[in-house]
């Protein structure tokens, strides 16, 4: 059977809507001045650093080795959860004012601060900071200086942080203009060096299990959360350029996060491809994802490999504990009211941050996990439905959605660490991680019907 009339004609009015936003994009950079231009690729190229972390460089290369032939779809699914999600949350949230806190302000005002609180101290300094330190002595310092102890090497990577991050204001030129380059000067130059003279050939594709995994990996980077706490510092550059939150930031933001998009997309299609093109080589049960990326790059590039390498994940590691560093700080700051300076809560969150990095990154991993799979989903919820909030009039419904995927996190941790029968596992969509969808759409019911009742 084929498609109506009706059909083209909805594919035609979608056809010409993208190019008309297309070419409001293009007209919007043709009247932009050079130096408007300028800022708005610093700020794009600081958006990506902060985002990629040694996370987001080790997963693309396994999906690819697991994926095979079809790296492709794999890629395109890790790509859609990832930078699409992480980007979205950027834009609703500088839509929303810039104020952390207004993506969560249908849930109550007090739900609001706590559970951006909980968002920004966990994938801050509780997790996500000590944890680009001791990635970093991982994937790197071993390799290059195996005398190197781990104590005096996160002394001198938070020294450098707690430097870098005391001025908010060129917090983005620092990272924009001078890491971000060192950093895709080094991606680059391994992932060229592959398309010129790939590793190996690729084997057979494992079809739609691509797409499964790309999901799975692409959800698991949590970018999401690191979204809630960055943009902070993404409001605060637009502001020093003077911007005022509305139309113009909005517009401004959505440009640089673009660009942070379009350097997120290509990086992690060379990445993949380079796992894809070890697949005839090696198999996923040969190397862990810390040590593929090590193995790959040392066979793309011999010795010098391990030193590129180190480049990348010092780099990779440090724009975003920079990043984190800043954001938490800011928040922080206006937590206390102002009582606590940024410049004291820097110093302090990279004081606590070198205490709890010396665990070790296996350890921290191990801490985040279940606490992290507890307010992810949340989040998520939240951040989905601020884009529908003017059609959604009743707070109930964003309640019953939060609480929803709530329940579904609690049972999970609780079937994983205590029950033991992996009841939640059989659950619709827990192949991908997603099973908290159908408990957030049950709460969302829920609360619509609580609604039309007090109605």
């Amino acid at each position: 059977m084929f498609p109506d009339r009706n059909f083209f004609q909805v594919l035609f009015l979608l056809t010409e809507s993208v190019r008309f936003e297309s070419y409001r994009i293009f007209c919007y950079f043709s009247i932009m001045k050079k130096h408007a231009v300028i800022k708005a690729f610093v700020l794009g190229f600081a958006v990506f650093a902060i985002f990629f972390g040694a996370g987001n460089l080790i997963f693309p290369p396994y999906l690819g080795l697991e994926s095979g032939g079809s790296w492709f779809s794999g890629f395109l699914a890790f790509s859609l959860v990832d930078i699409g999600m992480a980007i979205a949350t950027v834009i609703a949230i500088i839509r929303s004012g810039g104020d952390t806190t207004a993506i969560f302000s249908r849930l109550g005002k007090k739900p609001a601060v706590i559970l951006a609180g909980i968002a920004i101290i966990c994938v801050g300094p509780l997790i996500a900071i000590p944890r680009t330190c001791a990635t970093t002595f991982d994937m790197s310092i071993t390799h290059l200086l195996p005398g190197f102890g781990m104590i005096p090497f996160t002394a001198v990577f938070f020294a450098l942080t707690c430097v870098l991050s005391l001025k908010p204001s060129s917090i983005v030129d620092i990272i924009g203009k001078f890491l971000t380059p060192a950093l895709l000067i080094s991606l680059l130059i391994l992932i060229v060096k592959n398309l010129i003279v790939p590793i190996g050939t690729v084997k057979a594709g494992i079809g739609a299990a691509a797409v499964k995994e790309g999901f799975m990996q692409g959800y698991q980077t949590l970018d999401v959360l690191a979204a809630v706490s960055i943009t902070s510092v993404i409001v605060a550059s637009l502001k020093d350029q003077g911007h005022t939150p509305g139309r113009a930031m909005t517009k401004q933001a959505v440009i640089s996060c673009l660009i942070a998009a379009a350097g997120l997309f290509i990086t992690y299609a060379g990445l993949c491809y380079l796992g894809a093109s070890a697949s005839s080589l090696y198999t996923t049960s040969d190397y862990s994802q810390t040590e593929l990326i090590a193995v790959l790059s040392q066979h793309v590039l011999g010795y010098a490999g391990y030193a590129i390498l180190a480049v990348m994940v010092l780099f990779a590691c440090l724009t975003t504990a920079i990043g984190l560093t800043s954001a938490s700080a800011n928040y922080l700051t206006d937590v206390t009211k102002g009582r606590i300076s940024y410049r004291v809560w820097v110093v302090i969150i990279c004081v606590f941050d070198a205490v709890i990095a010396n665990m070790g990154t296996v350890a921290i991993i191990n801490t985040a996990a279940p606490i992290l799979n507890l307010i992810y989903p949340l989040v998520l919820t939240q951040i989905i439905l601020t884009y529908f909030g003017k059609y959604v009039k009743s707070n109930a419904v964003f309640r019953g959605a939060a609480l929803g995927a709530l329940l579904c996190s609690v049972l999970s941790l609780l079937d994983e660490k205590l029950i033991g029968t992996g009841f939640m596992k059989q659950m619709p969509l827990a192949s991908i991680g997603l099973e908290w969808v159908l408990f957030a759409v049950a709460g969302m019911l829920i609360g619509l019907a609580v609604a039309k009742v007090k109605k």
